[in-house]
């Protein structure tokens, strides 16, 4: 039997490399060009979130810009987010900060025009975070805590009233809060007097089911941060499962509520391993937008026929680009933003890699080193026979 030679066995390795499903996208991605994905959205609000962070973001011109751009991925509903700040946990003072990342209150006001002015809906979502750093879920509240976040969410309850805002969220992953559903339910009541339109709550992915006031608001509200895989370079296919461990679980719970299920945030950075986590922003990791996009495209694959599901507000497109990171949520000028226009607008999928860059890179530095070991055990062989004879 002949002897294989070295360029032999490389050329083996090379071959498993190219069939090994971690390198690979799964073909349905390739072939979806030919499919008019976008159609199956056609009854889910497509929205994104809209993130200024410092108080005259909304006046400068890299707003509007980015708000265009933003309208030419397909987008229909605008999340327009903004900040207020309590002092600690315990505090019940709720105001604006300009020194941290709160916006001009006119500014905000003025914008809901601008974005109903391009024919697209407002999802006005005011938020409270704490001068302290801490997450939001930490806040410890009381009777006094109440009246004031009651006050501050029916101020801007009666603002998108009058402006028509066209969907509005009562409050955003204060776990801490929940369980006190009756003082939630008044102030669910008082945001009922001042705005006709619909309301959810945001709640956190891992804590939805433990809230008790879902049948006073229209739809049900997630976070959907759901971890998908453990692995940092998952398969479409990898994360689709993923996907399919939680859906019993959420259309359960829809069926129980009688309400449709909007997700109220949904993202994912363009980080390798960022599917693990998608709600930890502070990750360290390489830059990998192939898997964003996977993520992205999976989520679109997972909910496209599923009537009970209302929205995807993704999390974040950014009003002022500088603030974007090459690791960060928004897809903006990356892969996972021609996923977002294929099921948004329906545009077709091209120029996507076959392949994750970083898996190839190191697939090709191993292929490399077992070329020179093959070469070099040969080559030893032979020496070892030459010094015998």
């Amino acid at each position: 039997m002949q002897k294989r030679k070295p360029f032999s066995y490389v050329l083996i390795i090379i071959l498993l490399s190219y069939s090994n499903p971690t390198c690979q996208i799964s073909k349905k991605v390739l072939s979806l060009n030919e499919n008019n994905s976008f159609q199956l959205l056609s009854s889910i609000q497509k929205g994104f979130s809209f993130t200024p962070w410092e108080e005259n973001s909304l006046k400068k011109i890299e707003a509007n810009n980015s708000l265009l751009e933003l309208k030419e991925t397909g987008t229909e509903w605008v999340v327009l987010c903004f900040w207020y700040f309590q002092d600690e946990r315990t505090s019940t003072v709720i105001e604006p900060d300009y020194n941290l990342y709160s916006v001009n209150i006119s500014d905000v006001i003025s914008y809901i025009d601008i974005i109903h002015e391009q024919n697209m809906k407002v999802v006005l979502k005011p938020m409270l975070d704490l001068r302290t750093g801490e997450w939001r879920a930490y806040i410890e509240p009381s009777e006094e805590w109440f009246k004031a976040y009651t006050e501050f969410i029916t101020f801007w309850a009666e603002i998108a009233q009058s402006k028509g805002v066209e969907f509005f969220v009562v409050g955003c992953e204060l776990d801490g809060t929940i369980s006190d559903t009756n003082n939630w339910i008044k102030t669910i009541n008082a945001v009922r007097e001042v705005y006709k339109g619909p309301i959810t709550y945001a709640a956190n992915y891992d804590i939805y089911e433990q809230i008790e006031f879902w049948d006073y608001l229209d739809y049900i509200g997630i976070n959907a941060y759901f971890p998908l895989s453990d692995t940092t370079n998952p398969t479409l296919e990898q994360l689709k499962l993923g996907w399919d461990s939680y859906i019993p679980q959420l259309h359960s719970f829809s069926i129980q509520h009688n309400r449709s299920i909007i997700f109220t945030e949904i993202g994912y950075r363009s980080l390798n391993g960022a599917n693990k986590d998608p709600w930890n922003w502070e990750r360290k990791g390489i830059k990998d937008e192939r898997e964003q996009y996977l993520c992205y495209e999976a989520t679109f694959e997972t909910i496209a026929n599923l009537s009970w599901i209302a929205g995807l507000y993704w999390w974040n497109w950014e009003v002022n680009p500088e603030d974007e990171s090459a690791t960060g949520y928004s897809p903006h000028n990356k892969l996972a933003e021609k996923i977002l226009k294929h099921w948004y607008k329906g545009e077709p999928l091209k120029d996507l890699p076959k392949r994750n860059v970083y898996v190839w890179v190191i697939t090709g530095s191993v292929l490399i080193m077992a070329a020179f070991f093959v070469v070099f055990l040969k080559y030893r062989r032979k020496l070892s026979l030459s010094k015998k004879t």
